[in-house]
């Protein structure tokens, strides 16, 4: 198939001599900003509690001797950390190392997508790791002790070894894709959504790519959905349900939870992709607006999805992961932490913007300075929201914690809940009741 995402990464436009060291340099400021933002989430906790219980022996269970409850979202962080208590590992340290790690393979696995899938520029291929490492989301989560960033990196990790396959048809790509897409299951359930989407692009867009190998993609389903109905099944069998318990506990359903979603992604849209607004009206600008008539053909979007596949299943995760958030009512912790594993998918989007404006301005002499300007003024919008300067020029929802400001919380919730928790462990007697708002630090100590 023909399309801009086939082309070779050298025939793309001008790029940087050396884009590894850039890369290395983007990596090193990521690091530098998990230090800054670094934060143990109270619900992090609630996980190490159940670990701690599992090491003992105990199963997954909140207190002793009750019935088994799954209280937590992470089935395999629990596993995690429960073998790192085990081994006598200190868990705060190793999942943070953890979270860091598979944050940076973000970084990189984005940039290697850009230019395999999306035929990127040396330039246009490290801008949305520019901004992946200006993310306050990606870097409060990352050094959170919590799941976000691995699920998103295998999420990632999932549709990229899938696209290698359409680029190149492989067994060994799509039993990659499938493991990789069950593990970011295991991790978070939504995880499915990943496989639910890919499978509708599989038999609609990619059709004449799967009719050619569906047995590989019968293979491909089958290494997924086998494993993940015998979890299921074991799920159901101990806790006696086929979801975890935080569903209940965190959806309550009718019109107020989908609007809290919607407004979830509307907070998160004007703090963080309001500042890329300029480079489509830039390429609008170089470019000319595309003619209304054609956008309006059904013909034209399906022409371009199956020429751009990279492209479309970028945008159809987009769109039916952000479905999924309004419906599930967002969330009211710190840094818009559900929407972590989608940072990569929209900051893609960027690519196919930047690579027709690089390649137009190429030989002006003022217009890559002006280019450079805007790239660092919506770098510098982004990164605000990680400083104490986002509290003078932003409100925040008063269903969420805010960002800056919400980690800020965050620690002083920590740090109080982790002394009241301390004190009742020392003081406190066998059998006694504590009631609390916050179970997580409490709970733990």
């Amino acid at each position: 198939m023909a399309g801009s995402e086939h082309t070779a990464v050298e025939d793309t436009g001008p790029g940087p001599a050396h884009p590894e060291r850039i890369l290395l340099l983007l990596g090193g400021v990521f690091l530098l900003h998990v230090g800054y933002l670094a934060c143990v989430a109270e619900d992090t906790h609630i996980t190490f509690r159940f670990a701690r219980h599992v090491a003992q022996g105990h199963g997954f269970v909140w207190n002793l001797g009750e019935a088994p409850i799954e209280g937590f979202t992470t089935f395999l962080w629990v596993l995690i950390a429960a073998a790192a208590l085990r081994l006598g590992v200190d868990v705060f340290w190793l999942t943070q190392a953890i979270g860091t790690l598979a944050a940076l393979g973000t970084l990189a696995l984005t940039w290697h997508v850009a230019r395999r899938h999306l035929g990127a520029s040396g330039w246009s291929g490290l801008v949305p790791c520019l901004f992946l490492a200006l993310s306050g989301p990606l870097a409060t989560w990352a050094g959170s002790g919590m799941e976000m960033t691995a699920f998103g990196f295998f999420m990632l990790l999932g549709v990229h070894a899938y696209l290698e396959h359409l680029k190149a048809p492989s067994q060994a790509w799509l039993l990659g894709s499938a493991a990789s897409l069950l593990t970011a299951t295991l991790l978070r359930p939504e995880g499915g959504l990943v496989m639910v989407v890919l499978g509708l692009l599989a038999i609609t867009v990619y059709w004449p790519r799967t009719r050619a190998s569906f047995r590989q993609h019968l293979v491909w389903g089958l290494v997924y959905t086998l494993p993940f109905l015998l979890f299921l099944a074991w799920r159901y069998h101990v806790f006696g349900e086929w979801v975890p318990n935080t569903y209940y506990q965190k959806t309550g359903g009718g019109f107020w939870q989908h609007a809290r979603g919607a407004g979830y992604l509307i907070f998160f849209a004007f703090f963080y992709l309001q500042p890329l607004v300029p480079f489509p009206a830039l390429l609008a600008w170089e470019a000319g607006l595309p003619d209304p008539r054609r956008l309006l053909r059904v013909e034209t979007w399906r022409r371009w999805a199956r020429e751009h596949e990279a492209l479309t299943l970028c945008v159809a995760l987009v769109v039916v992961y952000s479905a999924y958030l309004v419906y599930a009512g967002g969330d009211y912790m710190a840094m818009y932490r559900f929407m972590v594993p989608l940072l990569p998918f929209l900051y893609l989007l960027l690519v196919p913007v930047l690579d027709p404006i690089l390649r137009r301005i190429a030989g002006s002499p003022h217009k890559p300075a002006l280019l450079g300007l805007v790239v660092a003024g919506a770098a510098g919008m982004t990164l605000v929201h990680s400083t104490p300067l986002e509290a003078s020029f932003f409100r925040k929802a008063t269903w969420q914690h805010g960002n800056h400001r919400g980690v800020v919380s965050e620690r002083r919730y920590v740090a109080r809940f982790g002394v009241i928790g301390r004190f009742f462990d020392q003081y406190g007697s066998p059998g006694e009741s504590l009631a609390t708002r916050s179970i997580g630090a409490i709970g733990y100590y």
